[in-house]
């Protein structure tokens, strides 16, 4: 992340000069709403079909200077993209709500006038030029001006670290715990001082697989078979409790493992019907 942040922070010093630049045309209608569709002056621009049922909004969107409506002293003023507080909002859902409005609202003024969030549902050809659709979000009380340039830059997307963070810290409760019960003979098996992670460093495998990991994963594949063949006989509840491939292997790996983290998109841990960590037996 750091290393992210930093290469995002200098790139945006420099004025994003690999960002690719946009001609706004105006409004077009899209499969889930209205969309804001522009022609691709320079750069590259993609969209990987698994994210199309995804929205991350996962760029920003800023006048290209000297464009900028708010660059009058253009070689003075910092690149607002260079303002953005990542951290702020990389792990919130877009459009933000009134519960999670509040961070948009720390960032930095120009930040809120003259940044949109954009998310990149579609890009296509038409006559000849290269299109993009996107679905924006801000708090800039100007609207976007068709025939004017626009620059397209990434922002940092993490809805994995503060649950990771609030897990280990769940790890460092029940290992205290799990040490209250050992008698003084079984501590003196643990060189770590109780530490969970000082223990993944001094023993890894002590966090390996469990013993009943073999019972376990036959359970779950059981559990899976019934609700296939539910699904099969039209039993729709069933149905939505059938993991995909990718998720029934990250099952897997949490029945058969005292550790497991199962590193997704957003969604992963709410379709997995258990939690994706799994500590001791």
């Amino acid at each position: 992340m750091l290393a992210k942040l930093t290469e995002l922070w200098q790139t945006r010093i420099d004025a994003c000069p690999e960002a690719p630049t946009l001609e706004y045309c105006g409004i077009v209608q899209g499969k889930d709403g209205e969309l804001k569709s522009f022609r691709i002056l320079s750069g590259t621009v993609d969209v990987l079909s698994a994210d199309k049922d995804r929205a991350f909004y996962d760029k920003l969107l800023v006048i290209d200077a000297p464009n900028s409506l708010s660059d009058e002293d253009c070689e003075d003023k910092l690149p607002v993209e260079a303002l953005f507080d990542d951290l702020g909002v990389s792990g919130l859902v877009f459009p933000l709500n009134r519960f999670t409005k509040a961070n948009w609202i720390r960032q930095d003024p120009r930040i809120r006038q003259e940044v949109w969030v954009a998310d990149i549902r579609n890009v296509h050809t038409e006559r000849r030029n290269s299109m993009v659709s996107l679905r924006t979000w801000g708090t800039c009380e100007a609207s976007l001006i068709p025939g004017t340039i626009y620059r397209l830059s990434p922002r940092l997307v993490d809805f994995n670290t503060t649950k990771i963070l609030s897990a280990l810290f769940e790890l460092d409760l029940k290992w205290e715990f799990a040490m209250d019960e050992l008698s003084t003979q079984e501590k003196e098996y643990y060189p770590h001082g109780f530490i969970p992670f000082m223990q993944l460093v001094l023993d890894p495998t002590s966090f390996g697989q469990i013993p009943a990991a073999d019972q376990y994963v036959k359970t779950e594949k059981d559990i899976q078979s019934l609700f296939r063949s539910l699904r099969d006989l039209g039993n729709e509840k069933a149905g939505s409790l059938v993991l995909k491939a990718s998720q029934h292997r990250a099952t897997q790996r949490i029945m058969g493992n005292k550790l497991s983290v199962i590193w997704g998109p957003p969604g992963m841990s709410s379709v997995l019907p258990m939690s994706v960590y799994r500590f001791f037996d």
